[in-house]
């Protein structure tokens, strides 16, 4: 049984009044899913919340940073941000910045599909 998580307990409990809100173990942090969708990400006690071109400039203009992490020699900086600490007071305080990443996790959802890269073939 996974131990209790202060952090992703309140997370959960803001979240109660705005759908079905679960979360799961991935990679070493904790997906945030709310009606499905995952809109936010729990590391080191910091949550970071689903952002896109739509609803990034709210969290630049906080001072908000990404979420990144390092794999092979490289840092990698995903699509979720830091939310504002004073965000996670309440339901109220947090809805906004949760329907904006829930917003962003539909059109996401809604992209279509990428195509996998050709492989690279040595030259001869």
């Amino acid at each position: 049984m996974a131990s209790p998580d202060p952090v992703i307990d309140h997370l959960i409990e803001l979240l109660a009044p705005l759908g079905d809100a679960q979360a799961k173990r991935m990679f070493g942090v904790r997906g945030v899913y709310l009606d499905g969708l995952m809109v936010a990400l729990v590391a080191d006690g910091q949550v970071y919340l689903k952002a896109d071109a739509e609803n990034l400039p709210a969290f630049e203009a906080t001072g908000s940073l990404p979420y990144a992490f390092r794999s092979k020699q490289r840092t990698i900086t995903s699509s979720y941000w830091s939310v504002p600490a004073e965000a996670l007071d309440s339901s109220r305080s947090l809805e906004p910045w949760i329907t904006g990443a829930l917003q962003a996790a539909r059109r996401k959802a809604a992209e279509p599909p990428r195509m996998p890269r050709a492989p690279r073939l040595p030259i001869s």
